[in-house]
């Protein structure tokens, strides 16, 4: 919307002229600073007493040539008169930004060497950059929309939560996350990136690299990882809104924050930025105190961030913990159930091998021999079974003091479930002369059908049962020593493949008549 009469004319530049004779006065106060005297006193802070002085002559200039009367008088009569007065508050903030950051730095070095001399007149040019940067806002249509920054009287209040932050964590977690908490400072205007960086390092940021463009900042980006990015917008080239899409995924993928600082004055840059994913949103000339707070805000996330990292590993550790442990007890197959449903149901399995190994005369054993010894063989043997029955695909089901009992081609398919458990038995009796126990084995080995499934409501245990189980184990009660028997069930699958030989017709306990065989 341009400036479409003389009233508007006569506002923009009577404002102009106000600005101006603060700008005068600025001038007059930094030549004091400047003075020969003053330079004895304080030769170590010249350098930022000059930035000073060459940005109140660029923030003169400036406003001279583009807030002259001619160039007043063409933005009146221009459709983009407002998008100019945009741009031209935005550049005006730049130098003003220095002047006052030039002037906080030198103020908190003489607090630290307790000399007072320069301080009204340090204070006389902050009160003036802020009394600059009230007329530069109104360098504006009456319609306008400028965001309003929250302004606070007492730095306590500014930083109540931010206090309340580094209280909450240990002292030294603290201290070292603020030492090693990295970040980019972005912008074109070197004074703003040594400004930033010396407000930073007096809060004690210590990790603080500076980018002079966008396109520094990205090539920083790819080669070293940064917590917390400070990014102009304004910027020739690669703007800060591109820096900011280009790091998108960072900022999704929780390796980046991003603060936007800039001149702009429009709510829609604000809302673009934020959208975008940037953290918060700063103008220029940017409150000191303000930006401590919302670094501090940052360093507080990048710590629960932490945190939240660590409590996932620890979960998913216990969650491995607890997966190990199902898997120690139950068959894979049945922890995957379990873990998808929570539940398993029975279920019927036909074509199984049952396989029961018991030791010989255990009962008399443990009698005679003390309990530590006993439970130490018992465990060297129960590692043999188990080691040998997953070598020959044999899924264990469970031990019953002295007594082995697993299956074969229940959760795991094979070829030949019952060979599988003949040469399992046959392994694990070989093996079994080795171990210190001395004991001796023998073997039962039943087919058929069995149902499977878990029983119980506190103690799970994965357990199959049948007629084909409790023949298995009658079976391997009436083996002899080192002996392997098996039904005539069994038998018929490997009677090609193995020799044995009929013991006839047997009487089990519980059971009718039936022909048993021994592997030879």
């Amino acid at each position: 919307m341009p400036l479409q009469n003389n009233s508007y004319t006569s506002l923009i530049i009577n404002t102009r002229n106000e600005i101006l004779q603060l700008v005068d006065a600025l001038l007059k106060v930094s030549m004091q600073l400047l003075s020969n005297e003053n330079q004895t006193l304080f030769p170590l802070l010249i350098d930022d007493v000059k930035n000073i002085h060459k940005s109140n002559l660029l923030l003169f200039h400036m406003l001279e040539t583009q807030l002259a009367d001619d160039a007043i008088k063409k933005i009146s009569h221009d459709k983009n008169g407002s998008l100019q007065l945009t741009t031209i508050r935005h550049d005006l903030r730049n130098p003003i930004n220095a002047i006052c950051g030039y002037a906080e730095i030198i103020l908190e070095d003489l607090e630290k060497i307790e000399a007072a001399e320069l301080t009204p007149l340090l204070h006389q040019i902050i009160t003036l950059t802020h009394e600059i940067t009230e007329n530069v806002q109104k360098l504006q249509l009456p319609k306008e929309a400028v965001p309003h920054e929250e302004v606070v009287d007492t730095y306590s209040e500014l930083t109540k939560l931010y206090r309340n932050f580094e209280t909450d964590i240990p002292p030294l977690e603290y201290h070292q996350l603020k030492e090693n908490f990295s970040i980019l400072v972005v912008d074109d205007s070197q004074d703003n990136c040594h400004i930033l960086e010396t407000y930073l390092h007096h809060d004690g940021y210590k990790n603080i690299t500076l980018a002079f463009d966008g396109t520094q900042a990205l090539q920083k980006l790819e080669k070293e990882e940064f917590n917390l990015l400070l990014l102009d917008i304004g910027m020739p080239g690669i703007s800060g809104i591109d820096v900011l899409v280009k790091t998108r995924n960072l900022i999704q993928q929780r390796k980046l924050m991003v603060l936007m600082i800039s001149g702009a004055d429009t709510m829609e840059k604000a809302i673009q930025c934020i959208k975008l994913g940037a953290e918060d949103f700063l103008l220029k000339p940017f409150n000191k105190d303000m930006l401590r707070v919302r670094v501090g805000s940052c360093l507080e996330k990048r710590w629960f961030f932490i945190k939240e990292a660590i409590h996932q590993k620890q979960i998913e550790a216990e969650k491995q913990r607890y997966e190990k442990l199902l898997k120690a007890v139950f068959p894979p197959t049945i922890v995957k159930e379990l873990s998808e449903t929570g539940e398993v149901k029975a279920r019927n399995y036909t074509n199984i091998a049952v396989l029961f190994i018991d030791v010989v005369g255990f009962t008399k054993y443990c009698s005679q021999e003390k309990p530590e010894k006993v439970v130490h063989q018992l465990q060297e043997l129960t590692v043999l079974c188990e080691t040998v029955a997953e070598r020959h695909h044999l899924q264990k089901i469970k031990t019953i003091g002295d007594a082995f009992m697993a299956v074969a081609g229940m959760l795991t398919s094979t070829e030949n479930p019952t060979l599988d458990c003949l040469m399992c038995a046959q392994e694990i009796i070989s093996k079994n002369s080795t171990l210190s126990s001395g004991w001796h084995l023998h073997a039962g080995i039943n087919y058929g059908a069995v149902m499977g499934g878990i029983i119980g409501h506190q103690q799970y245990l994965f357990d199959v049962w049948g007629d084909t189980v409790n023949t298995a184990a009658r079976i391997q009660g009436f083996a002899k020593a080192d002996q392997i028997f098996l039904s005539q069930a069994a038998w018929e699958k490997i009677k090609e493949l193995h020799p044995c030989r009929s013991l006839g017709m047997i009487n089990l306990r519980g059971k009718e008549s039936m022909e048993i065989f021994e592997v030879l």
